[in-house]
C-alpha cells in the first residue's frame, strides 16, 4: 500500500464552518494534542492527519452531488424575503455554499475511514453531533467545544453586523452615456469582477467598439495591487449608495426555518452556512444590484457580458439578464486547463476550450449552438500556456545553469520540481503534506535528482517545510520565491496533483508525474494522451521514474493531439461582433 506516513495528531480534523484561527484555539489545540477533538478550521494550521481516499471518483462527482443537494435546498426556503430589486440574494451565496458542502462531503468520508482505523469516538460541539451521527459518525458532545464556539459565534455576529461597509467603485468608460450613445448601434454591458483580467476584457470591448456602444462596470473596490488602475480611472468613478434595507437575525432564522428539511441535518448545515455568508455578504450584494441597477437606467441594455462564472458577481447579472429579459454572454475571461468544471447559465459561451463545451452539453444539459469554441478568442487573454515557448530563452543550456547556481545545486544533477497547491480546496492540507512528503521521501535516495517544491503564492502554510523536515531530505529545498518559468524550464521532471502548471510543463516536453494518492484523478486527459502519468502509491515512484526514456517516445505526436482535441486548435479567425449579435438578436 506504499510508505504514506502516519502522523496521528487525532484531535485535528477540521471541518470547514467557521474557523477563527485565534490564539485561544491554537493553544487549546496543543494543550489537547492527543485528545480527539474535533475543533473547526483555522488558518495556518499545522498538524496534519493523514486519512485517506474518499468515494468521490474525482472533483466533477464531488462538484456534481453538491450542485444536486443545493438545487433541493434552495427549492425549500421562501425566496420573497431575499429578494431585493428583484435579485435573489440568497442564491448569490450559492458559489460560496458550493465550496463549503463540498469540503464537508470530503471530510465527512475521511472522517469515517479515520475513525475505522483508528477506532476513536470523536468529541465535537452540540452544533455537528446530529449531523455527524446522521452520517454514521460516532461522536460525543463535547460542553467545552459548545460553549468554545458558542462564544466565538456570538462575538463574530456582533463584530460583522457593526462592520462599516466599505464603498463598493463603478468604472465606466463613458459615464456620459447619454451623450455618447449611438442610437443606430445596440448596447453592451461588461463586468468585471475583481479577480477578472482587465486586460482581457478592454481589449475585447475595442475589438467590438465599432460595432456596439460598449460600456463596462467594475463594481468591486481595487486591492492595493491594482492601485495603478484605480488612478488612471478615478475620475470615472461612481459612488452609489445602497437603499437602506434591515435584516434582521431573528427574522432571518424565522424565516429560514420554515424549511420542511430542517429535519435534514446536512440541510441544517448549507442553512447555517447561508446565515454566515449572508451576514458577512449581504451589503456588498446590495450595493452590486445598486451599480447595476443605476447603470441600466442610463443604458437600455441589449446584452450583458460576463466573465470568471466563480465570482458571486456573475450570479448577480445571469439574475439581472433573465428578470430585465436581457440576453447574457459568458465569455471565457481566463484561460482554462482541463479540470475547470463548472456551470454556465449564460445564453450564448464563448470559449477556447473543447472540454469545456463537453462538459457543459453532458453534464450541464447545454445545447450545442449555445456555446462557440475557437483558439481565436485566445488573442484576448494577456497570455496563455501556449505562450511558453516564446519565454524560453535562446541560450535554454546558460539558463539552466544560472538558475542552478542561483539556488547552489549541483550543476550535474538534474532537478525534479515538484508543483504544490495553495492547501486549501478539497480538504487537501492534509493531502498536499502526504504528496509532498511521499515526493521528497521517495527521491532521497536516488542520487541522480535535486528535489525542489516550489510553493503556490498564495499558499502561507507551513506544510511544505514540515513535509521537508519529515521526509530528512538533504538534497531538497522549498522555495516561494523563485520564478516558476525559470524552474520549469531548468526541470527534467515535473510532479504536482493539480496545478495549472501541469499544463505548461507538458508544453515545455517536461516528463510529467501526478500524484494520485486519494485517486483525485487530475489531468485524466493528460494521462489518456500519454503526455503524464498518476502515481497511485509512493513506492511506484521510483519504477515510474527508471521508464521516464521509454514514456518520453514520441512525446511530441502525443502532446499536439491532446492539444488539438482538449484545447481548440482551430486557428480560424473569429468575428466577435457577429456572433454577440447573433446571440442578442435570438
Amino acid at each position: 500500500m506504499g510508505s504514506i506516513i502516519q502522523k496521528n495528531f487525532t484531535n485535528i480534523y477540521f471541518y470547514n464552518f467557521k474557523g477563527y484561527g485565534t490564539i485561544i484555539e491554537k493553544l487549546l489545540i496543543k494543550f489537547f494534542f492527543n485528545k480527539h477533538y474535533l475543533f473547526r478550521d483555522f488558518y495556518k494550521r499545522e498538524y496534519l492527519s493523514s486519512i485517506g481516499k474518499t468515494r468521490f471518483k474525482d472533483h466533477k462527482d464531488i462538484y456534481l452531488e453538491t450542485s444536486k443537494l443545493l438545487d433541493s435546498f434552495y427549492k425549500d426556503i421562501p425566496e420573497e424575503y431575499f429578494l431585493y430589486k428583484d435579485i435573489n440574494l440568497a442564491k448569490v451565496a450559492r458559489r460560496d455554499l458550493h465550496l463549503n458542502l463540498s469540503e464537508l462531503l470530503n471530510n465527512i468520508e475521511q472522517l469515517k475511514t479515520y475513525q475505522i482505523k483508528q477506532n476513536v469516538i470523536y468529541k465535537v460541539e452540540y452544533k455537528f453531533f446530529k449531523l455527524l451521527n446522521s452520517n454514521n459518525i460516532k461522536c460525543k458532545v463535547s460542553l467545552f467545544l459548545t460553549l468554545l464556539y458558542t462564544s466565538l459565534d456570538f462575538i463574530y455576529s456582533v463584530v460583522i453586523r457593526n462592520r462599516k461597509n466599505e464603498s463598493n467603485i463603478i468604472f465606466d468608460t463613458t459615464l456620459k452615456i447619454k451623450e455618447s450613445n449611438n442610437i443606430s448601434k445596440k448596447n453592451i454591458l461588461a463586468v468585471f469582477s475583481l479577480r477578472s483580467s482587465n486586460t482581457t476584457f478592454l481589449k475585447l470591448m475595442d475589438e467590438i467598439g465599432e460595432n456596439f456602444n460598449c460600456f463596462w462596470v467594475k463594481p468591486e473596490i481595487e486591492k492595493p495591487f491594482n492601485k495603478k488602475f484605480t488612478k488612471v480611472y478615478k475620475d470615472k468613478a461612481l459612488n452609489i449608495n445602497p437603499e437602506k434595507k434591515h435584516y434582521s437575525a431573528g427574522e432571518l432564522l424565522k424565516c429560514l426555518k420554515n424549511s420542511n428539511k430542517l429535519n435534514e441535518y446536512i440541510h441544517q448545515y448549507i442553512l447555517e452556512q447561508l446565515f454566515i455568508i449572508f451576514l458577512q455578504n449581504h451589503k456588498s450584494y446590495m450595493k452590486v444590484i445598486d451599480i447595476l441597477d443605476e447603470t441600466e437606467k442610463q443604458i437600455n441594455l441589449d446584452g450583458i457580458l460576463v466573465g470568471l462564472n466563480a465570482n458571486w458577481i456573475y450570479n448577480i447579472c445571469i439574475q439581472l439578464s433573465k428578470k430585465r429579459n436581457i440576453r447574457s454572454i459568458y465569455f471565457q475571461d481566463l484561460f482554462m486547463h482541463e479540470d475547470t468544471f463548472h456551470d454556465v447559465n449564460a445564453d450564448i459561451t464563448l470559449t477556447s476550450s473543447n472540454k469545456i463545451r463537453q462538459d457543459l452539453i453532458k453534464f450541464f444539459k447545454k445545447e450545442n449552438n449555445e456555446i462557440i469554441v475557437s483558439k481565436d478568442f485566445s488573442k484576448f487573454y494577456p497570455k496563455t500556456p501556449f505562450d511558453l515557448p516564446n519565454l524560453i530563452k535562446n541560450d535554454s543550456t546558460n539558463s539552466i545553469e544560472i538558475f542552478k547556481k542561483s539556488l547552489g545545486i549541483d550543476l550535474n544533477k538534474k532537478i525534479a520540481l515538484f508543483i504544490g497547491d495553495p492547501g486549501e480546496l478539497y480538504n487537501s492540507k492534509e493531502h498536499k503534506y502526504m504528496d509532498e512528503y511521499n515526493f521528497l521521501n521517495s527521491l532521497k535516495s536516488n542520487e541522480e535528482y535535486f528535489s525542489i517544491v516550489k510553493k503556490h503564492p498564495s499558499d502561507t502554510s507551513n506544510i511544505s517545510n514540515i513535509a521537508l523536515s519529515d521526509s530528512n531530505n538533504h538534497d531538497a529545498i522549498v522555495s516561494d520565491q523563485m520564478d516558476i518559468y525559470d524552474a520549469l524550464i531548468s526541470s527534467d521532471v515535473v510532479v504536482s496533483q493539480s496545478s495549472t502548471a501541469v499544463l505548461e510543463a507538458i508544453i515545455l516536453k517536461k516528463f510529467i508525474i501526478l500524484s494520485n494518492n486519494l485517486s483525485t484523478n487530475f489531468y485524466k486527459n493528460a494521462v489518456e494522451y500519454g503526455v503524464a502519468h498518476y502515481v497511485f502509491h509512493s513506492s511506484d515512484f521510483l519504477q515510474l521514474l527508471d521508464k521516464k526514456d521509454f514514456y518520453m517516445l514520441n512525446y511530441e505526436d502525443k502532446m499536439n493531439k491532446y492539444l488539438d482535441e482538449v484545447y481548440s486548435s482551430d486557428e480560424t479567425k473569429i468575428n466577435t461582433s457577429a456572433i454577440i449579435n447573433m446571440a442578442i438578436n435570438e
